[in-house]
């Protein structure tokens, strides 16, 4: 059975097989599946380290809900800096909001180069977390 932090790490790669597709095709549709992956696994790799930490979560949920993460993470992972802390708050709620765009916003463009740069935040979060993908 997986736990999150696997899951995390499965998405990422799946963030980067899609990148590579895109980078084959230059088509819309992997650069959108792609962020999506990509903030998914930092969501995982999140709430791996926030169970570590023993963070409590809504009864009968595995985890946090998505607008809470980059509080939680801010406030219980505190065995980062608070710059890096504060670094992964912002990354977290750029990467969600990329999210939202990328999957319900039919007229926002994802490009090559907004894709990327979700991909290389949420490796910044994983290095952070110390996740060697």
């Amino acid at each position: 059975m997986a736990d999150w932090q696997a899951v995390g790490i499965d998405s990422l790669k799946t963030a980067q097989k899609l990148l590579e597709l895109g980078k084959a095709q230059d088509h819309d549709t992997y650069w959108r599946s792609m962020v999506s992956r990509a903030y998914y696994a930092v969501f995982a790799a999140v709430t791996a380290e926030l169970r570590r930490c023993k963070v409590t979560f809504k009864p009968g949920w595995g985890g946090p809900t998505h607008a809470v993460v980059p509080k939680l993470a801010k406030s219980h992972l505190t065995m980062l800096s608070n710059r890096t802390r504060q670094d992964m708050f912002r990354i977290i709620r750029r990467l969600y909001l990329a999210r939202i765009d990328a999957d319900y916003v039919p007229g926002i463009t994802v490009d090559r180069a907004s894709a990327l740069n979700v991909y290389f935040q949420a490796l910044d979060v994983f290095r952070y977390l110390g996740i060697k993908v």
